[in-house]
């Protein structure tokens, strides 16, 4: 990280510092997280990649979750929402709405927690997705929070079917409830 700074490389510095927040957001260093994540955006604006932006507000949104300030989390979820749809990043798309809907449904706000996983679901079924377990375990925990038991046992699975071994488990637990 020090010697990307006497560089003007500024993907090399974004690539740099989304590993940097890996190793950070999953050892539970939030502050370095943070910290990263933000070097990661600043770089990525520096280099005008869109994509990397769009993943450099997912890195900040996802460090705001781990620490608990929801509000910012939804905010850079949003900014990075925005790119990816302006740049039709469908993929991107469906990653932020679906974690927005969580984020909504930890909150109790089930009517945006319904509006996000809605889109997340309809970006399944237009593009496709190579694991959409995640997304429908989302959707089977918003619906069961709902009193929609039947749409719930519909989404729990589906989520079974995931290629995900956590998201199968966490599936399998919902249903048994």
């Amino acid at each position: 990280a020090e010697e990307v700074e006497k560089t003007e490389d500024y993907q090399l510095g974004h690539l740099i510092y989304a590993g940097l927040w890996n190793v950070y957001g999953y050892r539970n260093l939030n502050d370095y997280a943070l910290e990263a994540a933000q070097k990661t955006l600043e770089y990525a604006e520096k280099a005008n990649n869109y994509k990397a932006q769009v993943s450099a507000y997912n890195y900040i949104a996802r460090t705001y979750t781990l620490i608990k300030r929801y509000d910012d989390a939804v905010i850079s979820y949003k900014k990075g929402l925005s790119i990816a749809e302006e740049i039709g990043d469908y993929r991107q798309q469906k990653g932020i709405t679906s974690e927005l809907a969580a984020i909504y449904n930890s909150q109790k706000d089930y009517k945006s927690a319904l509006f996000y996983i809605r889109k997340a679901l309809d970006a399944i079924s237009q593009y496709g997705d190579k694991n959409p377990g995640p997304t429908y375990l989302t959707a089977g925990m918003i619906c069961a929070n709902l009193n929609q038991s039947d749409s719930a046992i519909f989404y729990y699975e589906k989520a079974v079917l995931s290629s995900n071994l956590y998201t199968q488990i966490a599936a399998h637990l919902n249903l048994y409830r």
